[in-house]
């Protein structure tokens, strides 16, 4: 009787379990569309900054940028690297470490090099990760950032911004994540800063007042703050992706557990029921 009465008691935690689980893939798939629609209206604000920068550039030569555009060609490399704040979302936190120190090792960095590289992180699965992978990390944020706004981006933007001006760094670049509309999470390794040449091209004169410098000086922080603002929000969508097809595939394999599960119930209850007909048989003889 034991282990029918545990079998049933299986047989409820699972369903259970499928409840929770379908449930989390609902909630995923509203944050989904919500952040994803955050993510394409801050897309076209970016670009429209990025032009603007770009255009206002296109006037010079190359030799002429300022340095704050430049950069130090002799400096190391400033990356902000950002994961998903919370679980149950797959092996995407994995992915987020694992594919940039990829990507950046096909370039020729490696990324626990502290005379090459040096790290912004965002979110704890971000420092977790780098601290079995070595490097060295300048600060780091943690999360989870349920509700990304202009704020939630203004503390990270403002110290990257203050560690590019220190004129340490040649190149500042980005890592997040993606999702794409098979809800497939991609790791795009970006670099923001210095412009790159085929960027700072425009079909149309720059109309400038005041000077490059100071243009400059009013767009960067915007800019900054635009591409970190657009990189959260964008690794949101791709977390909650990542969470809605891990709960679907939860949700499926506890549905299939429950069915073998079944059929273990009714074999032991059909095993008791021929034992108590049997013994009721063997005491009437």
């Amino acid at each position: 009787m034991s282990s029918i009465r545990n079998t049933k008691n299986r047989i409820k935690s699972v369903q259970t379990t499928a409840k929770v689980t379908k449930a989390m893939k609902s909630i995923a798939a509203m944050r989904l569309r919500r952040y994803t629609q955050k993510t394409l209206q801050l897309e076209k604000y970016f670009h429209q900054l990025y032009n603007s920068l770009a255009s206002a550039l296109s006037s010079l030569p190359t030799d002429s940028l300022p340095s704050v555009i430049k950069g130090n060609p002799e400096g190391k490399i400033l990356l902000v690297l950002i994961a998903p704040s919370r679980g149950f979302c797959g092996g995407l936190h994995r992915t987020a470490v694992g594919d940039c120190v990829k990507q950046l090792h096909a370039q020729g960095i490696d990324i626990a090099n502290a005379d090459q590289i040096e790290l912004v992180l965002v979110n704890r699965p971000a420092k977790r990760a780098i601290s079995r992978t070595g490097g060295q990390v300048l600060a780091s944020f943690d999360g989870p950032y349920k509700d990304i706004d202009t704020y939630t981006a203004l503390p990270i933007s403002e110290l990257v911004r203050s560690l590019w001006l220190s004129g340490k760094y040649k190149s500042l670049m980005i890592s997040y994540a993606k999702s794409n509309a098979a809800f497939r999470s991609t790791i795009n390794l970006e670099q923001i800063l210095p412009l790159q040449a085929k960027d700072i091209e425009s079909n149309t004169p720059a109309n400038i007042d005041g000077s490059i410098s100071n243009l400059v000086q009013e767009i960067l922080p915007l800019l900054l703050q635009a591409e970190i603002h657009y990189s959260l929000l964008s690794t949101q969508a791709a977390e909650e992706g990542a969470r809605m097809v891990a709960m679907n595939q939860a949700t499926d394999n506890a549905k299939e557990l429950e069915k073998k599960l079944n059929l273990v119930y009714f074999r032991q209850r059909q095993a008791k029921i021929t034992q108590e007909i049997a013994e009721i048989v063997g005491g009437s003889l």
